[in-house]
């Protein structure tokens, strides 16, 4: 928790704060993901690839993720002779199977009565979540460039299909929350 703290603190916020004084548009998710490739990379690997900064240089594996993504969502394998599959399912020659992993890691039929799976760190990651968005909104009133289509995409992970294209506006009001324990 200790990086996510530091990296909202020492490289999202400035990023934010820059892109708010210049009142460009930045596209909203492209920066949460690089936020969170940095986080995973340093957590992970004890690397720091540095995509947050401030001139937001090109990613050159972000298409090999994207790559990653679409592969584990269709897996297409194809044969050159009839097979029968553990399912009982018939498979012809040149035949296409579609794998949807999200899809599957949801069936009862293969988990049992414990579905639907979630993953094991789902609680760190929306704690982590929490706090990011806690970070943002006190700071940010972030407005979606008007005409900007905002649909979902087909991916393993719930993305914009264009984006999110956004201004933010620094919030001139501060704000307290306190706390009344009964006595």
């Amino acid at each position: 928790m200790a990086i996510i703290w530091e990296e909202t603190d020492r490289r999202l916020i400035p990023l934010l704060d820059n892109v708010s004084k210049r009142g460009v548009e930045i596209d909203v998710q492209d920066i949460f993901k690089r936020f969170t490739y940095d986080n995973v990379c340093n957590i992970v690997m004890d690397y720091d690839p540095k995509f947050l900064a401030l001139e937001l240089p090109p990613i050159p594996v972000s298409q090999a993720v994207i790559d990653i993504e679409e592969f584990s969502t269709l897996l297409k394998p194809n044969t050159v002779e009839s097979d029968i599959l553990p399912s009982g399912h018939r498979m012809e020659p040149d035949m296409q199977i579609i794998f949807d992993a999200y899809a599957k890691g949801r069936m009862k039929s293969i988990w049992g009565d414990d579905w639907p799976r979630i993953c094991q760190r789902e609680d760190m990651a929306l704690t982590q979540l929490k706090f990011v968005v806690a970070a943002i909104i006190r700071r940010y009133d972030i407005e979606v460039v008007q005409g900007h289509q905002v649909v979902p995409d087909i991916s393993v992970t719930l993305q914009m299909k264009h984006g999110c294209q956004a201004r933010l506006h620094v919030v001139k009001v501060k704000f307290c929350l306190s706390l009344v324990l009964p006595s």
